[in-house]
C-alpha cells in the first residue's frame, strides 16, 4: 500500500472507531459554498477540499473550509471529472471536449491543454492522472490506454467485454488498475495490465477508494467493504450527524470529513468538542 492510501487509511480507522465508539458525541457540521450546488467532491493528502459546482467551477477550500483558489474554463462546458491524488498537479477531464489539463496547486494551468481528438483519441469516456501517466477509457474499442507524460502509449489493456458500463478508474502509484462496471462491479489489474480478479459488487460510483476497501454513505449508513474479506461494515450516521442530512457524497480525512446532501450543499463535519 503506498504512502496516501497508508495515512487516508489510518485516518479513516480513527474517524470510524470514533464514530462507533462515540456515538454520544455529534458533529457540527458547517455549510460551505452556501450559494453554490455542488456536483462533486474531493479531499487531498493535505487536507485540502475540492468542489465542484454545477459541473463547471471548481474550487479549492482549506480544512477550515476557507477558498483558497477557483479555476474554470467555460469554452469546454462541463468538466466531466477530476482528480487530485497529486495536489501539485491537479486533473481536469472534458469528456465532451476531448481535453485534459493539469493544474498547479494555485488552480493555475501547468502546461497546455492535451486535445485528444488531435491524437486519435475520439471516443474516451473516462480519464485519470496518476504517477506522472494519463490513463484513458475507450469502451467502443474496450480497451484501457496508458500514456506517459509525453503523451506516448506505454500500454494498453484489454477489457473484457461486460465492461460496458464502466463509471470509474482508481490507478495507483504501483500501476495497478481498478475498474468500477455499474451493472458487473470491480475489476482488478496488476501493474503489468493482467487481470486479477472480478468483485461482482454494486455499490454507488460516487465512493472513496482506500487500499483494499471502498467507503461511501448510503442513507442513513457510512457503508465500508473490505475486498480482502470480502465483507461489509457499517456505522449509523444519524447517531453523529442531523438525521435531517440527507447525504449522497462524502470524503473522509484525518479530522472531520465533508458531505453533500441530496440539494448539492456541501457541508464540514468535524467533532463537537
Amino acid at each position: 500500500m503506498h504512502r496516501k492510501a497508508f495515512f487516508i487509511l489510518v485516518a479513516f480507522i480513527m474517524i470510524v472507531s470514533r464514530m462507533s465508539a462515540q456515538t454520544d458525541e455529534s458533529h457540527v457540521c458547517t455549510p460551505l459554498l452556501t450559494d453554490k450546488t455542488v456536483t462533486q467532491i474531493e479531499v487531498d493528502i493535505h487536507g485540502n477540499i475540492y468542489a465542484l459546482v454545477q459541473n463547471q467551477n471548481l474550487y479549492k477550500l482549506d480544512s477550515q473550509g476557507e477558498i483558497i483558489a477557483q479555476f474554470s474554463y467555460p469554452a469546454y462546458g462541463k468538466l466531466s471529472s477530476f482528480s487530485v491524488s497529486n495536489p501539485e498537479k491537479i486533473f481536469l477531464f472534458y469528456k465532451d471536449a476531448g481535453v485534459m489539463l493539469l493544474l498547479t496547486d494555485q488552480m493555475v494551468s501547468l502546461s497546455q491543454p492535451i486535445l485528444l481528438f488531435d491524437l486519435d483519441f475520439f471516443n474516451i469516456s473516462l480519464a485519470t492522472y496518476v504517477n506522472n501517466s494519463f490513463y484513458l477509457l475507450d469502451q467502443q474499442e474496450e480497451k484501457l490506454f496508458v500514456m506517459d507524460h509525453f503523451l506516448k502509449i506505454k500500454q494498453q489493456i484489454q477489457l473484457p467485454h461486460e465492461v460496458q458500463n464502466c463509471k470509474k478508474i482508481v490507478a495507483n502509484l504501483d500501476n495497478s488498475v481498478t475498474l468500477y462496471d455499474e451493472r458487473e462491479g470491480f475489476f482488478f489489474y496488476d501493474s503489468f495490465g493482467n487481470f486479477e480478479k472480478k468483485i461482482g459488487l454494486k455499490i454507488p460510483h460516487d465512493f472513496q477508494f482506500l487500499g483494499e476497501r471502498v467507503i461511501f454513505p448510503d442513507q442513513s449508513f457510512l457503508k465500508e467493504y473490505y475486498f480482502d474479506r470480502l465483507e461489509f461494515k457499517e456505522t449509523e450516521l444519524n447517531h453523529i450527524l442531523n438525521p435531517e442530512l440527507q447525504i449522497i457524497s462524502l470524503r473522509i480525512h484525518t479530522q472531520f470529513f465533508v458531505v453533500v446532501d441530496v440539494q448539492g450543499k456541501l457541508y464540514l463535519c468535524k467533532l463537537n468538542r
